[in-house]
């Protein structure tokens, strides 16, 4: 289950309206800023409902006593350690949370602009949104390592800082056929894996996830370049 599937459940526990939350399953941006609006409404709210239990048990005379269950934990998107990863992926432990945090910063001050401020509203809107996109990658790194007992790229390990635009342009060109054909590779090596003996499977799927963190490189490497020609 992914993180947004997950914070759905937590809403809905929480009390949240089913049918606000099933407009929003689909793990967008823009359902991800919703559902995180959604929460934070939630979790602002006075738990009043405890209050007036408490007050009734105070004046009651010679109350039976009550057996309450325990609590249950919910595993929550933040309950893993950062000492269960390795140390390549402890900045991106760290990264994740500061993301959440700005987003919700972002979200507060989303809240305290006047409704016809429609083009402020935007821009947070936008910053949000970047934020999701940049937890929801550090997120995946880790799912990846728990998952795979492998390290996803996070960043590009070259610099393309001191090359040319034209350099530049040269390389985009390059790394987006190579994306290109590295997909492909992928592809045929995923229906590959079913029909794989017993003796061959491990040597297939770590051949498979050799290339899914190839690709990621050449992402993360196209995504510097083009961030370089903007």
């Amino acid at each position: 289950m992914n993180i947004h599937q997950e914070n759905i459940k937590l809403y809905l526990s929480l009390g949240g309206d089913s049918r606000k939350a099933k407009q929003i399953t689909a793990s967008t941006l823009q359902n991800r800023a919703k559902l995180a609006h959604l929460l934070g409404q939630l979790q602002t709210k006075p738990d009043n409902l405890g209050q007036s239990v408490s007050k009734e048990r105070k004046y009651e005379p010679n109350p039976e006593p009550v057996d309450e269950p325990a609590p249950v934990r919910k595993k929550g998107v933040f309950s893993d350690f950062i000492s269960q990863y390795p140390v390549e992926l402890h900045e991106t432990y760290k990264k994740r949370y500061e993301h959440w945090l700005e987003a919700c910063s972002l979200k507060v001050s989303l809240n305290e602009i006047p409704e016809e401020d429609s083009e402020a509203a935007l821009i947070i809107q936008d910053k949000i949104m970047k934020c999701f996109s940049r937890f929801d990658a550090c997120q995946e790194a880790l799912d990846y390592f728990n998952e795979k007992k492998r390290v996803l790229p996070v960043k590009s390990s070259q610099d393309f800082s001191q090359l040319t635009p034209v350099e530049l342009l040269k390389i985009r060109n390059n790394l987006r056929s190579q994306i290109t054909k590295r997909k492909a590779t992928i592809k045929k090596k995923q229906t590959e894996l079913p029909n794989a003996g017993p003796d061959n499977f491990k040597l297939k799927h770590n051949a498979l996830n050799r290339k899914i963190e190839e690709l990621r490189e050449l992402e993360l490497q196209l995504k510097e370049v083009e961030s370089l020609l903007t």
